[in-house]
């Protein structure tokens, strides 16, 4: 739960009917010449709130990065569309994201050096959370999840390392895992079922059990199946500003943990083995002031 932070400046236009906001963040700075060698995001972002209970989001956002992750150059565009609200017991989130780019500077395969190649961004997202809430004692809801990043494509030629990327995650703040990735994982097919109630007005369970495999195996591996998270979650919101979290969640590792590569937006394998066995116990508070 380490979350990430930036400077930043974010200009906000709203009406009863609709908002857009823009974004200019600093990522990443090297304290180099202005602009030289950091990483920058700039992004719209507009949401239209003319349904009651319901809101439709699109949004365009810019990566440039200057030298700090890949290549000499990268930019990277994402747009995308998102509903999310409530429909009577129903609620829902749904997002839809496309990518597309390219990097500079990236060497060909070419024994004598020539040429450089032709690395680019193309790949698609999805994230979304279907749930219905039961009128009853507890307030139980059942709800399934479902996210996909693209896992890219490479080019196994021997005098290229021409490829298309997997999703970029733009320095996300959204966990799937209490495990193997820091918000960062890609190439990865994520299906989680799960139930929460509310015995008191102060205190919520949760229940998920969680399938990863990825996208695209690596050229000789012998599963794309990463394994199961099963976690058990309670929140007790002891005040307005004041919650109390704890936590416990353990993950059955399956054989493609092995050489699929998943983190690191998709471009490092985790190491793993079919016999890895994760367990993760937090206490945690939250203060708002």
């Amino acid at each position: 739960f380490t979350g990430l932070s930036f400077d930043a400046l974010r200009l906000t236009y709203a009406t009863d009917l609709f908002t857009v906001d823009a974004v200019a963040a600093k990522l990443a700075e090297t304290l180099g010449d202005f602009g030289e060698g950091d990483t920058d995001l700039y992004a719209l972002y507009a949401s239209y709130l003319g349904i009651e209970d319901v809101t439709l989001d699109a949004y365009w956002m810019y990566l440039r990065d200057d030298g700090v992750a890949l290549g000499d150059d990268v930019d990277v565009h994402t747009v995308g569309l998102r509903g999310a609200g409530t429909i009577g017991a129903f609620d829902f989130d749904v997002e839809v994201a496309y990518q597309f780019g390219d990097v500079d500077g990236r060497p060909s395969a070419c024994p004598f050096g020539f040429g450089e190649a032709d690395v680019e961004y193309d790949a698609f997202a999805v994230n979304s959370e279907l749930g219905y809430t039961f009128d009853m004692t507890w307030m139980p809801r059942v709800f399934a999840r479902f996210a996909w990043f693209g896992g890219g494509d490479d080019d196994n030629s021997l005098c290229s390392n021409d490829r298309d990327l997997p999703f970029n995650r733009l320095f996300s703040n959204w966990e799937y895992t209490e495990f193997f990735a820091n918000t960062d994982e890609s190439n990865l097919f994520y299906y989680a079922l799960g139930v929460g109630a509310s015995p008191t007005e102060a205190l919520a369970l949760t229940l998920v059990c969680a399938y990863f495999e990825v996208d695209e195996e690596v050229p000789g591996s012998d599963d794309d199946s990463l394994g199961f998270e099963l976690g058990l979650y309670a929140d007790y919101q002891y005040s307005e500003d004041l919650v109390f979290r704890a936590g416990y969640a353990h993950f059955f590792g399956d054989e493609g943990l092995e050489d699929n590569k998943f983190i690191l937006n998709g471009l490092a394998a985790l190491g793993g083995d079919e016999d890895d066995d994760y367990d993760y116990l937090f206490i945690e508070t939250e203060l708002c002031f």
